[in-house]
Order: structure tokens, then C-alpha cells, then sequence
């Protein structure tokens, strides 16, 4: 009941797609955003809303995650707007936008230092900006992937950082070096924040890293 009824609307013209779902482990709640410009906070204990945000701007959510610390809820939207809030009383603590093509896909690395945003360039390459999360400005822009990029992950000490897309692909990019790899033997044996590669190189699927055989995409 929690999933069917999170962004229903009665009027059949209105699109309430879901765009993402970002577990706030502390006090045990779910984070939607959704194509119908709200942003919804659901109590897993009693399954019902407890708090939105309604996106006054003409502007659509698109993605979002939570800082490792849950003090921050980054959403994507778009228009390539970044929008940083406060999980406290979730006012604005900060907007990027340096991009016009929607952000595809946040994550935060694991001591929280930086964050990467997945989106495309004005030339449609795509690209990952990562931002320092003290000062919100740019660490660098990584590119390589040949396809829209869906999903992201950080090794455990933030040394690399994986992309991931819905047709399978999957690309390893060195934070310090700024560039993306193409030989893993320094990085296939690293552990991830939320994901594991289980079947190695290529991609064959994310996998929850808890669960190991579990395939969330396949």
C-alpha cells in the first residue's frame, strides 16, 4: 500500500512516475521523488507520509541521495539544477547549475567529502562533476561512458568511482588521477559502498552487497 498509493493522482492525464527512492536509515523513513514535483517522505512504521516538499519551480526531480551522515538530501532535477537540503528543516542550503541536461544519478562518497552528480554536457557526452561537499565547488569532471549513466558507486576509500547504465556498461574512473581506467587489476579487488560487481568485468548486473546474489538489475 506504502508503493501503490505514494504519488497517486486521480486525474489520468498526470505523470507521477517515480524517479527515485533513498532509504534515511536513522529514523527509518523513505525518501520519493517523483515526476509530479513533490518530494515525499514516508514513516515505514506507521506506512503512511509524513512530510513533502512540493517543487514550486518548473523543474522535475529526477534522482537524489542522501549524505552518508543524513544531513544532506541532494536532488537532481531536469533542468540539470542540483538543489542541496538540510534533512534538519530540509530548506535550501544550496543550488548548482551548471548544467542544461537532466542529472542522471547523485552519490556521496563514504567520509562524505565529495559528491558526484552523472549528467550530460552541451556536446551530450557523458560526464560525472564531482563537488566538494564543504565548499560546493568543482573537484573535477570525469568522462568516458558511451551511455547515459544511471548509477553510481564509490570504493570504500574514495579512490574510485563506478558508472553504471542500463544497457550493462560499466566504467571505473581514478578520483585522483581524474581520468577513467581501462585496466581494473587496481580495482577489482576494492570494496564498494553499496554495490558489488559480482560477476566481475563486464557488468552483468547490480547486485545488493549484503545480499551478493540477490540481482537488483540484470
Amino acid at each position: 500500500d506504502l508503493y501503490n498509493s505514494s504519488h497517486y493522482s486521480s486525474h489520468n492525464s498526470d505523470i507521477n512516475e517515480i524517479t527515485s527512492i533513498t532509504y534515511w536509515r536513522r529514523i527509518n523513513m523513505f525518501i520519493t521523488t517523483s515526476e509530479d514535483k513533490t518530494i515525499r517522505f514516508w514513516d515505514l512504521e506507521v506506512r503512511k507520509q509524513n512530510n513533502f516538499i512540493t517543487i514550486d519551480e518548473d523543474i522535475k526531480p529526477t534522482c537524489s541521495s542522501l549524505s552518508i551522515n543524513e544531513e544532506i538530501l541532494a536532488v537532481g532535477f531536469n533542468s540539470g539544477m542540483i538543489k542541496f537540503y538540510s534533512t534538519s528543516d530540509f530548506h535550501v542550503l544550496r543550488e548548482i547549475k551548471e548544467r542544461s541536461n537532466p542529472i542522471t544519478a547523485i552519490k556521496y562518497s563514504k567520509d562524505d567529502q565529495l559528491v558526484a552528480c552523472a549528467t550530460k554536457d552541451e556536446r551530450g557526452n557523458n560526464i560525472i562533476d564531482i563537488y566538494f561537499t564543504n565548499s560546493f565547488h568543482k573537484y573535477a569532471t570525469l568522462e568516458g561512458a558511451q551511455k547515459q549513466i544511471n548509477g553510481l558507486d564509490w570504493t570504500e576509500d574514495g579512490k574510485f568511482i563506478a558508472s553504471f547504465s542500463h544497457d550493462k556498461e560499466c566504467r571505473i574512473f581514478s578520483i585522483i588521477d581524474k581520468y577513467m581506467i581501462s585496466q581494473y587489476s587496481n580495482v577489482d579487488y576494492k570494496e564498494w559502498n553499496t554495490w558489488t560487481l559480482f560477476y566481475g568485468w563486464p557488468l552483468k548486473g547490480y547486485y545488493d552487497s549484503k545480499e551478493g546474489k540477490v540481482p537488483i538489475y540484470a
